[in-house]
């Protein structure tokens, strides 16, 4: 199975700690891998197994 490749522009992230807590978060989800975060651009980097894991990658976002 292959895994789909996503860009997800987020908002308000500040800091590396905002990076490492998205990407934590993010992460926890079965078959996410966070490829690159950067919160100078407001930018992530993922690999997902489907796109029905994407409401709960927004959700662990806004939590973190």
């Amino acid at each position: 199975m292959s895994k789909i490749k996503k860009i997800i522009y987020i908002k308000g992230m500040h800091c590396v700690s905002c990076e490492m807590l998205i990407k934590q978060s993010s992460e926890t989800i079965e078959g996410v891998k966070v490829e690159y975060i950067s919160s100078n651009t407001g930018i992530m980097y993922i690999e997902i197994p489907n796109e029905q894991v994407l409401p709960q990658i927004e959700k662990s976002i806004r939590e973190a």
